[in-house]
């Protein structure tokens, strides 16, 4: 279990925004335990919830209205009280402590990330690292210090003792006393006789030893001549000789410096390299040195070259010297089109990989943190990293091994490359690249689209265009954000079951993908079985979402009726009314295809081909993700399955 890391405590409804907070800490140094992500298997769930608790220096709450309900939030609030731990709620909603946790929460300071999600990061990162040492020797200063805790002994004899005075048994005068008197008359009187003969025989003792010495060195015989070993010859660099090694040469056919558009091994400074302000970098033995402050990133972008299909190389050199192999990165960038919109992909010296998008100021997680055996680990490890670009696809490859295929949404005419790096909160860490190498693919590579939906379809809902999105299911995509052991969500014949807790609603959000004017469609199964037709059983399609608390939803019913809502920062507001329609096929095992047009501010819902409602809505400036939602009745868990979804861009 690592050292100084944050306990992150949240409801499994919740978890897709607490990952999101969890990577985004990482990022940023600050390691984070989260269930059931860093459960070591085979392992007794509650007895590794209550260890990492112990062991954390403090807690983390991403508080919901959901915890208010939730009594493993109460039980782990508890065991860090008793443990001395400081709790940190982190807000993702407007939501209120209730009930017990209103008890322990209240007099707390909170950090409100409905209201701003970087601003409440930035303030947790900001305070964590300055105050875990003082904030949590606080918080346990009631605890024994280490050596004095090995007193349980002397407890539980006092405890039986007192039980005893308890059942009438009147407590005894020991009779051994004078006995335990005579063994420390006896010491002490061997202790004096001791110090008496040591005085009498160090003058003795004293001139013996230099008499001794001083023999020894009067015989001693000169030492023995031994011979010199003749002097090899210092081998002398040539006049042709470089001081810096040649780079590696890359692995695949595709990254030859023969075919490259272009290519920098760093053997000379290039100005047209653009670094970030304040950035610590240079040459060194024919390699970019990059030296990030602590906790923050560094980036160099050439923007002189542009690409749209491309294959981008690069060998990277992990930092020599690493406090914590995870909490520190490098990597390429790519898809830049202007500053603070691009793509990159990071490996850390500890063996994980991600790929990450930067959008209005904020992280988008393309792939999650991932463990690959393919990176070569440790300090001064080198890797290979090759990016292939096609259009709005993209394929990773560690060490000329794929590894990840993703989508992407770089703007027409494509953008720039760059390199990446960022350090450990407490050090600066120096990475370094050691080549570069850019081939420029323009259209050779066909694009292959994703594969018809199963299910009712209508032509506004086939994807024609790179840019369009499809998923259908048939096998699982990291950028939904979906955990190993979330048992909410599962991948069953082709199709998305969700099944969520009573009276609980599940969302799920493709985050990477943003969309301003486009045509969402999904289609939806009902339940097989419903406790009540007239119960709060839903099934959505989300769009026009920033993030877990801010989004639309446009649900149907078992029961034939639809309902349009938002929420904003977490709290629920209806757009369009709970509405009956001859439009939604009923009852269970019943297949409907939701379609949801967007135009600028204003949105139409479609049921089955079949217009229900037209309303406006305040979408965000840079764009909406969308997603799918279900909502269980209070009776049940209900089963809902999503065929597949699709998203066109319109013009």
């Amino acid at each position: 279990m690592p050292e100084g890391f944050l306990f992150v405590s949240h409801v499994s409804e919740d978890r897709p925004a607490a990952m999101e907070v969890v990577e985004e800490l990482e990022r940023r140094g600050v390691r984070c335990w989260i269930a059931p992500r860093n459960v070591r298997p085979g392992r007794p769930f509650d007895d590794e919830i209550a260890n990492a608790i112990e062991a954390c220096q403090a807690m983390l709450l991403i508080f919901s209205e959901r915890c208010n309900d939730s009594e493993y939030i109460r039980r782990e609030v508890t065991v860090a009280g008793e443990s001395h731990k400081v709790v940190i709620p982190f807000r993702i909603e407007n939501a209120e402590p209730k009930h017990g946790l209103r008890v322990r929460l209240s007099d707390l300071h909170w950090l409100d990330g409905f209201a701003s999600r970087e601003q409440a990061i930035d303030e947790l990162v900001g305070i964590f690292p300055a105050a875990k040492e003082p904030a949590i020797r606080q918080a346990g200063a009631e605890q024994a210090p280490l050596g004095e805790r090995e007193t349980p002994a002397v407890a539980e004899t006092a405890s039986v003792e007192t039980t005893r005075h308890a059942e009438g048994e009147k407590p005894q005068r020991s009779s051994a006393r004078p006995q335990r008197l005579l063994p420390l008359a006896l010491t002490a009187i061997a202790c004096l006789i001791l110090a008496v003969i040591g005085i009498w025989a160090y003058p003795l003792i004293s001139a013996y030893i230099k008499s001794n010495t001083t023999t020894q060195v009067a015989v001693q015989p000169a030492p023995i001549a031994q011979p010199t070993p003749p002097a090899l010859p210092t081998p002398q660099p040539t006049p042709t000789q470089q001081t810096a090694p040649p780079p590696p040469l890359f692995s695949s056919a595709d990254c030859k410096r023969e075919t490259a558009s272009f290519y920098d091994n760093f053997q000379k400074i290039d100005p047209r390299w653009s670094w970030d302000v304040g950035a610590a970098s240079h040459y060194a033995n024919g390699e970019m040195a990059v030296v990030p402050p602590p906790t923050l990133r560094t980036s160099a972008r050439y923007r002189a070259l542009f690409y749209q299909n491309a294959t981008i190389c690069a060998h990277i050199k992990s930092p020599s010297q690493v406090t914590d192999p995870n909490a520190t990165w490098g990597g390429v960038m790519f898809w830049e089109a202007a500053l603070g919109n691009f793509y990159v992909v990071e490996i850390t010296p500890g063996g994980d990989y991600s790929i990450l998008r930067r959008l209005a100021d904020k992280w988008i997680t393309v792939v999650p943190r991932t463990p690959n055996q393919q990176i070569n680990r440790g300090a001064d490890a080198v890797n290979e990293i090759r990016v292939e670009l096609v259009d709005n696809f993209g394929a990773l490859f560690i060490n000329n091994v794929k590894v990840q295929e993703f989508r992407g949404q770089p703007e027409i005419g494509g953008g720039t490359i760059g390199l990446y790096a960022s350090s450990e909160p407490t050090v600066s860490d120096e990475w370094r690249f050691v080549d570069v190498a850019v081939v420029d693919n323009g259209k050779a590579k066909p694009v292959v689209l994703p594969p018809s939906p199963s299910g009712p379809t209508i032509p506004d809902c086939r994807p024609t265009n790179p840019t369009d999105f499809q998923d259908t299911f048939t096998k699982q995509d990291p950028a939904w954000g979906i955990g190993s052991n979330d048992t909410t969500v599962q991948y069953v014949d082709g199709q998305l079951l969700i099944k969520t807790r009573e009276t609980t609603y599940r969302l799920l959000l493709y985050l990477p993908l943003v969309f301003k004017n486009a045509t969402v469609c999904a289609t939806v199964k009902s339940p097989p079985e419903v406790a009540d037709l007239k119960a709060n059983a839903q099934g959505a399609l989300a769009f026009w979402a920033s993030d877990y608390s801010n989004f639309y939803t446009a649900s149907i019913y078992p029961n034939g009726a639809f309902f349009v809502s938002r929420r904003v920062h977490g709290n629920l507001a209806a757009v369009v009314p709970w509405t009956t329609s001859d439009a939604i096929k009923k009852g269970v095992d019943a297949i409907n295809l939701l379609q949801v047009v967007l135009k600028g501010t204003s949105a139409s819902l479609y049921i089955n081909g079949i217009k229900v409602t037209d309303f406006q809505g305040q979408p965000p400036p840079e764009g909406g993700a969308t997603g799918l939602v279900a909502v269980s009745e209070a009776q049940q868990r209900d089963e809902w399955r999503f065929l597949n979804i699709t998203v066109v861009e319109n013009q």
